[in-house]
C-alpha cells in the first residue's frame, strides 16, 4: 500500500525527534523524512511532502509566521512546542494539530487519526483497509 503522507519532520528537540520519527514509521500511512539541520521553512518543496511536523523553539521570529501560514496553505501543518502555551498559535497559522514534547504515543496517534481524517485519499484507504480486516476476521468464526 502507498503511503498517503510524507511527512517532513522538523524537530530540534533530539529525543522527542526520534521518538515521533518512530510512531511515523510504524504507521502504514506515512512516508519520513528527518531534517536534522534546520532548513528553511521557504525552502521546503511543498510538492514533495504533505506533511510537516514543526517544532517551535521561539516566537521571535516574525518570518517564520508568514512562512508557516503559507505552509498551512498547501500542506498540513503539526506545530510541536515545550508547552502549550503555544497552542494558540499554532491554530493561528492554520496548523490541523498542536503537541507538546511530551506527548504521549496514544495522542501522536490521534494526530495521525486526525491527518487521516483530513485527507480523503487516506481516508479511503482507511476504509477499504478496515472493511478487508473486518472481512477476514468474519472469515475465522
Amino acid at each position: 500500500m502507498a503511503a498517503s503522507f510524507h511527512a517532513l519532520t522538523f524537530v530540534s528537540n533530539t529525543k522527542f525527534a526520534t521518538f515521533l520519527t518512530s510512531r511515523v514509521q510504524k504507521h502504514r500511512h506515512f512516508e519520513s523524512q528527518s531534517l536534522t539541520q534546520q532548513k528553511r521553512l521557504d525552502q521546503i518543496d511543498t510538492s514533495q511532502y504533505n506533511v510537516l511536523f514543526y517544532e517551535l523553539t521561539s516566537m521571535s521570529d516574525p518570518m517564520q509566521i508568514v512562512h508557516l501560514t503559507e505552509l498551512a496553505k498547501k500542506l498540513k501543518l503539526v506545530i510541536i512546542a515545550q508547552s502549550d502555551r503555544f497552542a494558540s498559535f499554532a491554530f493561528e497559522v492554520g496548523a490541523v494539530d498542536f503537541l507538546i514534547l511530551d506527548s504521549t504515543a496514544p495522542r501522536i496517534d490521534k494526530c495521525f487519526e486526525k491527518l487521516i481524517h483530513l485527507c480523503p485519499i487516506a481516508n479511503e484507504t482507511e476504509r477499504q483497509y478496515r472493511e478487508k480486516n473486518q472481512q477476514k476476521n468474519h472469515h475465522h468464526i
